[in-house]
């Protein structure tokens, strides 16, 4: 032997180890790379399942809005109120029943006016408050004046929202309340 496939023999497998325990180290080495690897891929794989999960119930929940919209917006309803123009649905309207969106919608006595519109002779600005409650159920109303309370006070009679009129005394809004919270609680002690 020359002294190359001395140095190559020793490059292969040093003398003092047999190629077999040296195969089978190599062989463990790689065999715990790649369980590492497939427990990487496995946490990646459940990540993605996570997600795509998340994504497809976002996505029904959006389709659902989308045909709720879609439905409720063939039955839209354009109230001019004091000149100013209100688009809604007659879902949100009927909301409040024996109100007076309800006469107006079902008594058939009433119907809109060339352009598609009800108008209603009362006050725009109490109006977005009136029309607020009725799609959320909450009045947000620590910005108004004493004037501007009381106007709400007339239009929510006027309107005959029910579920803030307490019976049988007119509505009294308690303005103290008013102060400390963002909804307007009704009271009948005034």
């Amino acid at each position: 032997e020359t002294s190359t496939e001395n140095m190559l023999a020793g490059m292969v497998a040093p003398p003092s180890q047999d190629i077999s325990v040296l195969l089978k180290e190599e062989y463990s080495h790689l065999n715990r790379a790649f369980e590492g690897f497939l427990d990487a891929l496995s946490t990646i794989h459940a990540s993605v399942t996570k997600q795509w999960n998340e994504f497809t119930e976002f996505r029904k929940e959006l389709e659902n809005r989308v045909s709720v919209t879609c439905t409720t917006s063939q039955r839209k309803v354009t109230l001019n109120v004091g000149g100013t123009k209100f688009n809604t649905t007659e879902e949100t309207l009927l909301k409040e029943p024996d109100s007076f969106f309800w006469a107006m919608l079902h008594s058939g006595a009433w119907k809109p006016d060339d352009s598609g519109e009800y108008f209603i002779d009362r006050s725009p600005t109490s109006f977005v408050h009136v029309l607020e409650y009725l799609r959320t159920g909450k009045f947000n109303v620590r910005h108004l004046s004493e004037s501007e309370m009381a106007t709400l006070q007339s239009d929510v009679d006027f309107y005959q929202i029910n579920s803030l009129l307490p019976a049988p005394s007119p509505m009294q809004f308690n303005t103290n309340s008013v102060k400390d919270t963002s909804v307007v609680y009704m009271n009948n002690d005034t």
